[in-house]
């Protein structure tokens, strides 16, 4: 019997080529059986649109609040890895 695993893919922010990064990921996760999970900020609605993105089974999109999201991408380390930690 085969496991099936979850995976959680969080980025706080979408900036530059963040956006291409997470299609290119989104695109090999629909062909395989793992369930994966999108942690992204709610700006990435605004943005989405850009590039085609397939229903897929396995794959599901929760969101932070852009509030949350800019406190994750803070410029002191320790800061932003208690945010990223709390989200």
């Amino acid at each position: 019997m085969k496991t099936v695993r979850n995976n959680i893919i969080f980025e706080p922010s979408i900036k530059g080529h963040v956006l291409e990064y997470l299609h290119n990921i989104y695109m090999h996760a629909m062909h395989y059986d793992d369930n994966y999970i999108f942690l992204l900020p709610q700006s990435f609605e605004k943005s989405k649109h850009i590039l085609d993105w397939p229903e897929a089974a396995n794959i599901s999109f929760h969101f932070i609040t852009d509030e949350e999201a800019t406190k994750c991408n803070q410029p002191s380390i320790l800061k932003s890895a208690l945010a990223r930690s709390r989200c």
